[in-house]
């Protein structure tokens, strides 16, 4: 019988698209549900016949107007995240004065050659291209939400 802390590596699919996601500071067991992680919301079947535990809570969740935030993945601007790469501290999002999420990961991508993370964001910002600010340590720098999976729009990498 699997452990409550590996049934989520059970979950097929889903468990390849949470990889790049930290449990415990990108999510958590009781607050987060596939609703709430871009991208993972297709893996919710709640029309099947089958009961499981918190069908009911997922359909009030996905029905109701209970979603108020997602974790999204994010550009960050500013110079290339060098040392900042593990973020020991949240970084605030701010919209003007007022702390509206906070970067959960960042780093320096060289693929990409951008900064790439994810971040908590409200609902009405889960969008890509909605722009906000963090607050970093070396002051505030520009926020766009992307599209997940991060990738090379004009495919430009690699090539020989």
């Amino acid at each position: 019988m699997a452990s409550h802390s590996s049934s989520h590596a059970q979950a097929g699919g889903a468990s390849s698209a949470l990889r790049s996601t930290n449990f415990g500071s990108d999510i958590t067991r009781w607050t987060d549900t596939p609703f709430h992680l871009t991208g993972l919301e297709k893996y919710v079947e709640l029309d099947q016949d089958a009961q499981f535990i918190g069908k009911q809570a997922l359909r009030e969740i996905r029905d109701g107007d209970l979603l108020d935030r997602k974790l999204v993945g994010i550009e960050i601007g500013g110079d290339p995240m060098t040392d900042e790469g593990a973020l020991n501290d949240f970084w605030p999002l701010v919209e003007g004065d007022a702390t509206v999420g906070r970067v959960t990961a960042g780093a320096w991508s060289p693929r990409l050659e951008k900064n790439i993370g994810y971040g908590w964001v409200p609902i009405r910002r889960e969008e890509p291209g909605s722009e906000l600010e963090a607050d970093t340590p070396r002051g505030r720098v520009p926020v766009r939400v992307a599209h997940l999976p991060f990738l090379d729009p004009n495919k430009d990498v690699p090539k020989s």
